[in-house]
């Protein structure tokens, strides 16, 4: 089979009568494991963008404790809601992000109150996905 265009391929569908048209929304459902009422389902590549929307927020990440690793442990304590065990064993695996996906200020004030408290603080933009049901494609049934 020669490669048609878009376009070519678009002129031969509409040449087809419903039933062809139906056997041909049979054959893709069976070759690519999917149906109009779970497009997403199991295809070779992401269709799940679309139901998707990307925000940009900052990351925080704790990078270092510092000297004053007293304070450091009652900010994760209370930040967190650790035990006193939990907050060390945290300090053990530097870097950790603090939180994700948060507005400007907010990242600021919360390098600024780890650095208080004598931690090395970095935040960087983040880009994360939320999922948007507005998004979803018009013209499919979903049960």
């Amino acid at each position: 089979m020669s490669k048609m265009s878009p376009r070519e391929l678009v002129e031969e569908i509409a040449k087809m009568d419903s039933w062809e048209l139906r056997d041909l929304a049979s054959t893709i459902e069976d070759e690519f494991s999917a149906s109009k009422n779970n497009p997403a389902a199991d295809l070779p590549f992401d269709y799940t963008v679309g139901f998707w929307r990307y925000e940009s927020g900052y990351k925080v990440v704790l990078v270092d404790c510092g000297s004053d690793k007293i304070e450091l442990i009652k900010l994760l304590r209370w930040h967190f809601d650790l035990t006193l065990k939990g907050a060390i064993d945290q300090l053990k695996h530097l870097p950790m992000t603090i939180k994700e996906a948060c507005s400007y200020e907010e990242a600021y004030d919360l390098k600024a109150e780890y650095e208080k408290a004598g931690a090395v603080v970095a935040f960087e933009d983040d880009f994360y996905r939320v999922y948007d049901p507005a998004h979803i494609s018009p013209g499919y049934a979903y049960d």
